[in-house]
């Protein structure tokens, strides 16, 4: 299976959050690398998941977390990425 960070964003139902970088105390998770970058926040009202997406060098990164928080990398958005995101009591292993 194949997925954009679009279609990611839309599995999850994550929403468009406005965030001004000047005035603003954001996690230095949530800043590309480049602090010049142009970017989106996507998340759920806990904030507990959070996708940001570097639009100027479309690149992605994930953070979820309730207890513990997981951390991606920088991912290229302009690709489809394969995903193992499938409930594993159907269709068998992933191949």
């Amino acid at each position: 299976m194949k997925a954009t960070i679009e279609d990611y964003v839309k599995r999850h139902g994550l929403t468009k959050r406005e965030v001004k970088s000047f005035g603003q105390w954001i996690p230095t998770y949530a800043i590309p690398p480049e602090r010049d970058q142009i970017y989106e926040i996507f998340a759920d009202d806990d904030g507990r998941h959070v996708v940001v997406i570097d639009t100027k060098k479309k690149k992605f990164k994930i953070v979820h977390g309730d207890l513990v928080h997981l951390e991606s990398d920088w991912n290229d958005a302009q690709i489809s990425h394969d995903t193992e995101a499938r409930p594993f009591w159907k269709d068998g292993p992933a191949t």
